[in-house]
């Protein structure tokens, strides 16, 4: 199911699964290496066989993989605040064989919000890191005690590591 993922990308996930000493560290970290596998966002699914290799102590590993469609057309409706909103949301996925996206996102509301966002990301960019850069327009139409309208409009970039919860981020926006 490999066809337009290079080769080391799936690879580099697997790295860890190839120095475990016994079964169980071999599990787990096959384990592991499919849940990243996954989190690249470029898979549909992954599975992972361990048979016993010839030699005493020895095992073959094999990886299945079935990438997902290259472009993706979403539809979502939501609620923000007191608004009806619609999503759509177009995605093309591996765009150079490394796990990499592009998304674009138009948010339509029926009292007048709106937004339009495009979003690219990287992963491993720079060594284990992961970029994320994202550039938007959002006009937000707030009807409660006081009306107000606010256009926010600008860019932010990211940085990540897999696994990690601690994100680096950075925004600059115009309202």
């Amino acid at each position: 199911g490999n066809v337009r993922t290079r080769r080391e990308v799936i690879e580099r996930e697997l790295k860890a699964a190839a120095s475990a000493k016994t079964h169980q560290d071999l599990v787990t970290e096959l384990s592991k290496a499919t849940e990243r596998l996954e989190a690249l966002d470029a898979f549909r699914g992954t599975m992972c066989d361990v048979d016993a290799g010839e030699e005493h102590g020895s095992v073959h590993v094999s990886v299945y993989v079935a990438e997902k469609g290259t472009n993706t057309l979403a539809f979502q409706p939501k609620v923000s605040g007191e608004e009806g909103m619609m999503d759509v949301a177009w995605v093309h996925r591996n765009l150079r064989g490394g796990a990499e996206w592009i998304k674009g996102v138009l948010s339509l509301g029926h009292r007048g919000s709106n937004a339009v966002a495009v979003e690219a990301v990287q992963p491993y960019a720079v060594g284990n890191l992961t970029a994320r850069g994202r550039l938007f327009h959002e006009t937000t139409d707030e009807v409660l005690a006081c009306s107000y309208k606010e256009t926010k409009r600008g860019f932010s970039v990211s940085a990540s590591t897999p696994g990690s919860p601690i994100t680096i981020a950075y925004e600059l926006c115009h309202r």
